[in-house]
């Protein structure tokens, strides 16, 4: 199974916010062979942007071990999809971002679910795009 995660669970797990727990267990369960992960290059850009320091290290030392391991694909996004996305997030009302949305195009085109924190997403992208969405917590407990 391809999973794209939310920069979110990055964010939080490097940063160690409440929920860290969860997402090293995602995570750890990833290394563990239960799916591997698409990103795109912008989700680690945001994701760099908002922990650097320490927390950029560390994102690189998760790369790395995914590679390692031959479950990661990263994705380079194209003009056009970013496009796309600018227009998904107008046509939402702005309420989610661009990122939201680029994270959301990429899953749709390259994974089989996108794993987020935000409930109101999921909510969204379900409802607007039937888009296969768990959040974290769901998806972490689920048996594989």
């Amino acid at each position: 199974m391809k999973v794209y995660p939310d920069a979110n669970i990055y964010i939080t797990y490097l940063l160690g916010q409440r929920g860290e727990a969860l997402a090293d267990r995602f995570f750890k369960q990833g290394i563990g062979c239960r799916f591997s992960i698409v990103a795109s290059n912008t989700m680690f850009a945001e994701v760099a942007q908002r922990c650097k320091g320490s927390g950029v290290m560390l994102l690189q030392k998760n790369i790395d071990d995914y590679k390692k391991v031959g479950k990661l694909e990263v994705h380079i996004m194209e003009n056009a999809e970013i496009d796309e996305a600018e227009k998904l997030d107008l046509a939402s009302g702005c309420t989610y971002g661009q990122n939201d949305m680029e994270h959301s195009l990429i899953a749709r085109k390259l994974a089989d679910a996108f794993i987020t924190d935000d409930k109101r997403l999921a909510k969204y992208l379900r409802k607007e795009f039937g888009q296969t969405v768990f959040l974290l917590e769901e998806f972490v407990n689920s048996k594989p």
